[in-house]
C-alpha cells in the first residue's frame, strides 16, 4: 500500500470505497523504504472506479522534490526553517503557508495542496533532476502519496 519511485506505471485502477485498503503501486522501490502516506478522501457514498498517480515527496533541506513512479525527480517547493517553524513556498503557483512545527508536517500540508493535475504539471515545465548526483534524499524525511485522476 506504499508508493514509491521506480518503474512502471502506478496509475492504478481502484474502486474508490476500497480505496485506502486496496490501493497498491507497481513500482520498484529504488531508494526509500516505507514511510507514512496521506490519506484521500472521497464524497460520502462515493461507489466507482478511481485512477490514482503515485508521487514520493522528499525533504533533504532547503526545498520539497517530488519523484514520480517512472524515476523523475523535480523542485516542488522553496522551504524556509526559521525560530523552530517550517514554510513553504510552492513553486509553480506561489502558494505559501508556515508554522508548521515538524518537516513531516511539512510534507502533509504540501501534499494538501496538491492535485494530481498539478503535479503533473510540474513534471511537465520543470527540469527532471534525477540524474543530477547532487541530491541526498535519503538525509531527511519523505512522505509516500497518492493523488487521484479526475
Amino acid at each position: 500500500m506504499r508508493c514509491a519511485v521506480g518503474t512502471g506505471p502506478c496509475a492504478e485502477t481502484v474502486h474508490a470505497a476500497k480505496f485506502a485498503k486496496s490501493v497498491a503501486c507497481a513500482a520498484n522501490v529504488l531508494f526509500n523504504p516505507p514511510s507514512p502516506e496521506v490519506a484521500i478522501s472521497h464524497a460520502p457514498g462515493q461507489d466507482q472506479l478511481q485512477k490514482v498517480r503515485c508521487y514520493t515527496l522528499y525533504y533533504p533541506g532547503g526545498r520539497v522534490y517530488a519523484g514520480d513512479t517512472e524515476g523523475h525527480l523535480i523542485a516542488l517547493a522553496l522551504v524556509s526553517h526559521r525560530n523552530g517553524r517550517y514554510s513553504y513556498t510552492l513553486e509553480g503557483n506561489g502558494f505559501a503557508a508556515g508554522g508548521l512545527d515538524t518537516a513531516h508536517a511539512l510534507l502533509e500540508a504540501i501534499a494538501s495542496q496538491l492535485t494530481a493535475e498539478y503535479v503533473e504539471a510540474q513534471f511537465h515545465h520543470s527540469p527532471d533532476l534525477a540524474k543530477a548526483d547532487v541530491f541526498d534524499l535519503t538525509a531527511g524525511p519523505h512522505l509516500n502519496i497518492r493523488l487521484p485522476i479526475f
